[in-house]
């Protein structure tokens, strides 16, 4: 009894190191047809799904990454925490039997089931493979394959999420009875919106730049509206102004600017910020108060001249 006992853990211990070579259980796809996968990162265990079709034929073996961090490991080492759960348990499951004598099968685990299905689904423009995810991502598992303009999107998208949450935020808080933090709270949301928006859109320009002239400027034009400006008409023959009014380009000059206040002087007005952004309703001293329109009001303008210029660029 005692023998065969040790036989059959010593037949567990094979089968498990095998698994650990071949990850060889099937794991279940989900009603869309996607399979679960996880960043092996410990910082990151970012959960994502792959269409299955994809995970075999455009997936490589040697290289799959992580959507949210860009990790690169072999395609085995991306096991989900729950399925790695389920068959930690099944084999404890499998020594308990053997320990009471019973009979059991001849596999540890055949399949792990498919997890909850994620709503936003993305084709990498790259390569084509199809992928899972929920909240923001900038990488394709696939390729690796960063998409600007996906990742510009999910910037704006999270300014929405953030204003739009505001009131949200302030009446919970309120009702218990923390006026004041409600208050900071919605202040850094509102202020760092405006960060998001400001750094989203040089990063774009800049890296849309090299994508289309393969050329990177020795000094990034595009934190500065004006100098961003003649770098696209020099190699374009447009500008900024062709796309929005005088008023929407002097209104993201005026985001531009306060953006680099709270950035560098804790955004208290200095006679710098009302000689380039020309706002005469603030005095040297104050501080900028930022209103959640203004933020909406500048994402609406981005995102109007960068989808204006890209129609223009394709052209």
């Amino acid at each position: 009894m005692f023998e065969d006992l040790i036989n059959k853990l010593d037949n567990f211990k094979n089968e498990i190191e095998n698994l650990e070579k071949t990850g060889s259980v099937k794991i279940e796809v989900d009603e869309d047809g996607y399979t679960d996968r996880e960043c092996p990162n410990e910082d990151c265990l970012f959960p994502f799904k792959v269409f299955e079709e994809d995970w075999i034929n455009l997936f490589k073996d040697e290289a799959v990454f992580c959507p949210k961090c860009r990790q690169e490991e072999k395609s085995n080492s991306f096991w989900s925490s729950s399925h790695l759960d389920i068959i930690k348990n099944k084999i404890i499951e499998r020594i308990h039997d053997a320990w009471d004598g019973r009979t059991i099968p001849s596999n540890i685990v055949d399949s792990v089931p498919a997890l909850e299905i994620y709503k936003q689904k993305h084709d990498c423009e790259n390569c084509s493979a199809r992928y899972s995810v929920i909240g923001a991502t900038y990488f394709c598992p696939c390729c690796g394959h960063n998409s600007i303009l996906k990742t510009f999107n999910e910037t704006l998208n999270k300014v929405e999420i953030k204003i739009s949450n505001i009131p949200i935020i302030l009446e919970q808080l309120k009702d218990l009875n923390d006026a004041d933090q409600a208050e900071i709270i919605a202040t850094s949301l509102i202020e760092s919106s405006l960060s998001d928006i400001v750094v989203g859109f040089q990063r774009y320009l800049e890296e849309r730049f090299i994508q289309v002239t393969g050329k990177s400027l020795k000094r990034n034009p595009f934190q500065n509206l004006k100098r961003g400006s003649d770098a696209w008409k020099e190699f374009f023959g447009f500008e900024y102004s062709d796309f929005i009014s005088k008023y929407e380009l002097a209104r993201l000059n005026t985001a531009f600017q306060q953006r680099h206040l709270f950035q560098h002087n804790e955004g208290i007005v200095d006679q710098e910020y009302i000689n380039k952004s020309e706002d005469t309703s603030y005095k040297i001293g104050q501080r900028v108060v930022l209103k959640p329109d203004f933020i909406i009001e500048s994402k609406q303008i981005v995102k109007l001249l960068i989808t204006s210029m890209n129609k223009k660029i394709k052209k």
